[in-house]
């Protein structure tokens, strides 16, 4: 019997997009790791070890995150992983308000804001140029960008709440 929905080799499309783009950039990457932590202010008696990451990249140490919808719940728990003293990049792969072209460390070379899909695209590539400049410096620095744009973004969301409703709780 043919299954109804295809097995895919990765949780989401936006994961094996990005897995393909990683492959593409010549970044060596395994999945699904557990993060280095013991302790996380979501766990629970039925939590069976730490998080895990979306993708790891061993030569260099960084813990990734792909996202596509953000919920409030996620962005928090990705916020609290970027502090915890180890390489963590918040990849953002749906979301056309994601703004990864502040605070980057490297040229930007693709700025299409012609349409969201162009938008979408010129922010995928520089994410993985970012990568690729994190791979190069062993993580330095991803956790803290990751984090100052995670908080950006939230900010950006309530301001869009105040503006559109009148008042936020």
């Amino acid at each position: 019997m043919t299954p109804i929905t295809p097995k895919y080799e990765y949780d989401s499309l936006n994961e094996g997009r990005v897995a393909k783009l990683l492959s593409q950039a010549k970044l060596r990457f395994d999945k699904h790791l557990r993060v280095p932590i013991t302790t996380w202010p979501w766990k629970t008696v039925r939590s069976r070890g730490a998080p895990k990451c979306d993708f790891y990249l061993p030569d260099s140490n960084i813990y990734i995150e792909v996202k596509g919808w953000m919920t409030l719940y996620g962005l928090a728990k990705s916020a609290w992983l970027s502090k915890q003293g180890f390489p963590y990049y918040f990849f953002q792969n749906d979301d056309s308000t994601w703004e990864p072209f502040i605070d980057s460390p490297v040229p930007i070379t693709i700025i299409d804001r012609k349409s969201n899909a162009a938008l979408k695209r010129s922010s995928v590539f520089q994410q993985i140029e970012e990568l690729r400049h994190f791979a190069r410096v062993k993580g330095d620095g991803c956790a803290s960008l990751s984090r100052a744009r995670i908080q950006r973004h939230i900010k950006g969301r309530i301001e869009n709440y105040r503006n559109w409703v009148g008042e936020f709780p």
